[in-house]
């Protein structure tokens, strides 16, 4: 099975019989729109923020992190200081508004 993922942890264990198992965790899984599945605790989702164009852009977007202006903050903290999402589409934090 194949998961399309934000943050993916990898854990290598080495058993004491030289066996090696590489265990990956989803902790972000993608929905498939593309927005990310927000889990009961982790209901405000970090986005990169860029001041000159008002926008945000989601993890695992081409942009998310990747410009020489921006900044992280959370998508609700974003959106109350007039941040936009980047080609509409939001990143799926719970905020209140």
């Amino acid at each position: 099975m194949f998961c399309q993922c934000v943050r993916l942890l990898i854990r290598l264990v080495v058993h004491s019989t030289g066996v090696i198992v590489i265990i990956a965790i989803c902790s972000a899984p993608i929905a498939s729109s593309g927005q990310i599945m927000a889990s009961n605790d982790d209901k405000e989702i970090t986005v990169w923020a860029i001041s000159s164009s008002k926008t945000y852009h989601c993890p695992g977007s081409r942009w998310y992190g990747k410009t020489e202006e921006g900044k992280y903050m959370s998508e609700c903290e974003a959106i109350r200081t007039g941040f936009r999402p980047a080609f509409g589409r939001e990143c799926g934090s719970q905020c209140k508004h």
